[in-house]
């Protein structure tokens, strides 16, 4: 069997692996000296990786390329006008920073020992040393190693061209980077970008397209970029075009709120996306940018989309991660506290779906409203019964008062305490 064929058979394995199973694969991969064409392993479970916490050993061009990270892209996704570097690429760029650092490279290397991609202090400090080096260090030309990207010479130009812009700023754009999910603050991004917008033109682009990818307010990274430029031209043109980028492919993250297991930790994400979401359109509806270029019309089919994927959500678990889980409570089961404690889990999830969806629509409200009352009553009168499944009074207090409030709560429950209630 030939190479191609023999990782294609892994890559079915690697594909169709159990989480635990696959960590194991990744570790005894990561182990080897020479991965070679086993990279091609890890490209296809990428995405679950990100999902499984796994803390991956530190390697001089795993930190290399970190700060890079945003702008990497599947080769399948890559064309040639395209402004993000193909996966495929990375190595014979790697390949060629360590041989323009010489001695260098192996001290730097040195630093990576016995330690992983968590210990962000070290990858941090390793960097701070690393990534300016290697924007002198990468040759003007192709190196000869450069075949095994995949790519025509000719693409070497451009790609080594984007790193070296990246490299060259990343010292100030990783603290940023980390601060993503809160905002990040507008001081970090001035500070992140003045260098680039002094050199302007790609440079610029390629570190406020960084910058954009993970942060909660992107529209706040654009204008706090504008606010910083003086010379208007190209600088504005490039904020004005990433702007339009954001509402067409930034704010994908509507299909993070789809319907997925609405139970546990599906329920939590399906929650920190709506809360996600609502963040992104309040951060887009602030920025001046919006009047412009008919954005207008965009903004509310994505607010339309928004709603309707949060409703659908919504519903999944209200029906699958709290009236079921509510219906088969077990009153003699050994570990009912537990079960009982995780619907109060379900509930505030629900919650924060709720707030977030009522963002969404002014209509909103009343659907929510209505499904609520009407889950609360449903559990109330599944209770009521001698049966083995049930919740006692306080108990189901207590749900209600997370999902009604306590006011709206003991006014829907309050007439309950003539009926027969399980003690």
């Amino acid at each position: 069997m030939s190479v191609a064929a023999e990782v294609r058979a892994l890559g079915s394995l690697v594909e169709n692996a159990s989480a635990e199973r696959l960590v194991q694969m990744i570790a005894a991969i990561d182990r080897l000296p020479e991965r070679g064409s086993v990279d091609r392993l890890i490209d296809i479970v990428r995405p679950r990786l990100r999902g499984l916490g796994l803390a991956r050993p530190m390697q001089l061009e795993r930190v290399l390329f970190t700060p890079l990270d945003p702008l990497i892209v599947p080769p399948g996704r890559w064309t040639l006008n395209s402004p993000y570097i193909p996966r495929t690429a990375l190595r014979p760029l790697a390949n060629a920073v360590k041989t323009g650092l010489g001695l260098r490279a192996d001290h730097l290397a040195a630093g990576c020992a016995d330690r992983t991609m968590d210990d962000i202090v070290a990858v941090t400090a390793l960097g701070a040393e690393l990534w300016p080096a290697a924007a002198c260090a990468l040759p003007t030309s192709p190196p000869r190693s450069w075949q095994e990207s995949g790519l025509p010479e000719r693409t070497y130009g451009p790609l080594a061209s984007r790193c070296k812009a990246g490299w060259r700023h990343a010292v100030a754009i990783w603290p940023v980077l980390h601060a993503a999910a809160d905002g990040p603050p507008t001081a970090a991004i001035r500070e992140a970008l003045v260098g680039p917008i002094a050199e302007g033109g790609e440079v610029f682009e390629v570190a406020l397209r960084i910058l954009l990818t993970n942060a909660a307010r992107p529209a706040t990274v654009i204008g706090a970029a504008l606010d910083l430029t003086t010379n208007g031209g190209r600088t504005v043109e490039i904020a004005e075009t990433l702007f339009d980028d954001v509402l067409a492919t930034r704010l994908s993250v509507m299909s993070d709120l789809k319907v997925g297991p609405a139970e546990n930790g599906g329920a939590e994400a399906i929650a920190l996306a709506a809360r996600s979401a609502s963040t992104l359109l309040e951060d887009i509806e602030a920025s001046s940018l919006l009047d412009r270029r008919g954005r207008q019309a965009k903004l509310q089919a994505l607010r339309s989309g928004f709603d309707l994927h949060c409703r659908h959500s919504f519903a999944a678990v209200l029906r699958r991660g709290f009236l079921d889980k509510a219906a088969s409570l077990d009153d003699g089961a050994r570990d009912r506290t537990a079960m009982v404690s995780e619907l109060e889990c379900r509930a505030r999830d629900l919650k924060r779906i709720e707030l977030s969806g009522r963002k969404f629509a002014s209509t909103a409200g009343h659907y929510y409203d209505e499904s609520l009352r009407s889950a609360v009553m449903t559990i109330a009168n599944g209770s009521r019964s001698r049966g083995t499944h049930r919740l006692q009074r306080h108990e189901l207090l207590r749900l209600a008062e997370i999902l009604l409030g306590p006011d709206a709560a003991l006014d829907m429950l309050g007439p309950l305490r003539t009926r027969p209630m399980p003690v």
